[in-house]
């Protein structure tokens, strides 16, 4: 459960009071089709819910995942304006998740090992090495002060980002995969060997979460998943943000106050602090497409929210992941040489280990051999 608080200050700021405005607020639900009767949009179906929840009081207690909050005017001449609009992502353990975390504490509570570490996996599409070391400035010197390991060896196996996705995420490439699971784009991916159900099993929350729910690599001309895939899944949040009113046809941008990067960078951290809350290991799997997929440049005005983020994190005990799925592939861009398109980034580092002890000085050894 999370707690919704209403900023008294901002209301009076406005030239509001808490008794001139009512609110409430609409839950976004995933609407699932029956397994044995979907189609393509299977994973892409939501809805508002038809009642608007009031909200009371100032501090409110949600038990919901996604809501939109609406604050009408209740005096004259603005009566019934709407004069405060926002979208919410909250991380909430279901019962399911509950069952499991629990089940996997007890088979672990003989065992001498220490914590779990949890896994964050920060995906950026369309950043090759280079590119990195030019606009994530921030980002790749904090990676250093972290310990990473740079991946010097690492290339794409795919064109896009859904070969490259998949083998990273399962060790096959895609016609491995295919008798398996995934014969063609048609066919749900809920079977697949992604290596988060291997993390479900081991006692881990799970989550994917990726920032343009019309071109995922899940989801871009394939029919995605029939049932959550993962404890926590955004993406019913993200496709409630595209029905809001907005500039471009295919992404937002911004969700209220929010550049979408750093709403998904909030997300993530609630999501490490639910799972330390809990006692319980956090698997994160995000992808950013929106910040150098169609402009290189503009991940210099997006490098800060990632080295920020990294500053959080770089305290818990965590392994981070911080790669990319290939170069640039379009235009004056690949005059640059195959080496930019062939050569993603690619960084890794335990943040509660580091170079200096001894498993963190093989791990170091063990990456550079391969």
């Amino acid at each position: 459960m999370s707690d919704l608080i209403v900023n008294q200050t901002a209301i009076h700021a406005s030239g509001y009071s808490w008794n001139d405005i009512r609110c409430c607020y609409h839950v976004i639900e995933r609407v699932e089709q029956p397994l044995e009767n979907y189609d393509m949009n299977a994973d892409s179906v939501i809805r508002y819910s038809s009642e608007c929840h009031p909200i009371h009081n100032s501090k409110q207690r949600i038990t919901e995942e996604f809501i939109r909050v609406y604050c009408t005017s209740t005096t004259v001449p603005l009566f019934d304006d709407v004069v405060y609009r926002e979208l919410f992502a909250f991380p909430q353990i279901d019962k399911q998740a509950l069952r499991r975390i629990s089940s996997s504490k007890e088979k672990s509570q003989s065992s001498a090992i220490g914590s779990p570490p949890n896994v964050v996996i920060i995906g950026i599409d369309t950043n090759s090495r280079l590119n990195s070391r030019r606009r994530f400035k921030k980002t790749v010197d904090a990676l250093k002060e972290m310990g990473a390991i740079e991946m010097f060896g690492y290339t794409k196996v795919g064109e896009n980002t859904f070969p490259n996705t998949v083998a990273f995420l399962t060790g096959m490439d895609t016609k491995e995969m295919q008798p398996l699971c995934f014969l063609s784009d048609e066919d749900p991916q809920d079977d697949c060997p992604y290596v988060w159900k291997d993390f479900a099993i081991a006692g881990y929350l799970t989550a994917t979460v990726e920032d343009v729910p019309y071109a995922t690599g899940f989801n871009y001309l394939k029919t995605g998943f029939l049932r959550k895939p993962c404890d926590f899944y955004l993406r019913p949040f993200l496709l409630g943000v595209m029905m809001q009113p907005r500039e471009h046809v295919w992404f937002a941008k911004c969700v209220g106050r929010y550049y979408i990067e750093e709403l998904l960078l909030k997300y993530m951290r609630d999501m490490l602090e639910v799972g330390s809350n809990s006692s319980t290991p956090v698997f994160i799997h995000t992808w950013f497409t929106l910040m150098t997929h169609h402009c290189i440049n503009s991940a210099r005005f997006r490098d800060k929210f990632i080295s920020n983020f990294l500053e959080t994190v770089n305290k818990t005990n965590t392994l981070l992941v911080f790669m990319s799925d290939h170069g640039d592939r379009y235009e004056k861009h690949r005059w640059a040489g195959m080496k930019i398109s062939y050569q993603p980034c690619g960084y890794t580092c335990h943040l509660s280990l580091g170079k200096s002890s001894p498993v963190g000085t093989n791990l170091s050894k063990r990456i550079h051999e391969d």
